[in-house]
């Protein structure tokens, strides 16, 4: 699941934001298409512009991370924290515990935060949206090894679990692929407009 935000004041327009093998790879398609140089020559000054401004070479990123974090499906309203620590727990250490043996070593996870707390070993941000300045933040804790689940309200009362699976900030806008634990019938994300937690999860 991919969830993109397009800042304000991040930049002049989301061209200015292709790297040069995005731009290398258009120009070559209007380049043949065509019969001209002159997109190719665009694509190439493209890549140029990109190192200048100190982004990607490629993709024209400012900063990104990324964690291998397996999909799990919740079964039931309230198991999407399980869901996500088994996620994360899969990644760090190889196996993970039923969701069954989670609940009944740590019951409530929805309703106690400090027994979320002691589930995930995890910190909580104190974050309320994610703004430009909180996304580098989150980036650098993932290039750390560490994971991020965040938790958002998905129709005014009930909130949703999701664990990041990667980040990329470009110049005016920045994307993040989350895994969601949600399946038909349970809570859909489709923001983190209603951010209610924001969690590090430091190790296991």
């Amino acid at each position: 699941m991919e969830l993109s935000y397009w800042g304000t004041g991040l930049g002049n327009g989301f061209v200015e934001s292709k790297g040069f093998g995005n731009s290398l790879v258009a120009g070559l398609k209007d380049g043949f298409v065509s019969g001209t140089s002159g997109a190719l020559i665009g694509g190439i000054i493209g890549g140029i512009d990109a190192i200048r401004d100190k982004r990607n070479f490629w993709d024209g990123t400012i900063c990104k991370s990324k964690m291998k974090i397996p999909q799990f499906n919740q079964y039931g309203p309230y198991d999407c924290r399980y869901e996500v620590f088994k996620s994360f727990d899969k990644c760090f250490n190889g196996s993970t515990k039923s969701t069954g043996s989670l609940r009944m070593t740590y019951p409530h996870v929805e309703v106690d935060q400090n027994m979320m707390r002691d589930m995930y070993a995890a910190r909580r941000f104190n974050l309320k949206k994610i703004s430009a300045d909180d996304i580098q933040d989150l980036v650098a804790i993932m290039k750390q090894g560490k994971g991020i689940s965040l938790e958002t309200l998905v129709d005014g009362t009930n909130g949703h679990a999701v664990g990041v699976k990667s980040i990329k900030v470009y110049p005016n806008k920045w994307v993040i692929r989350v895994m969601n634990p949600e399946v038909s019938g349970y809570k859909k994300l489709y923001n983190f407009d209603n951010l209610i937690n924001a969690w590090q999860i430091t190790h296991y």
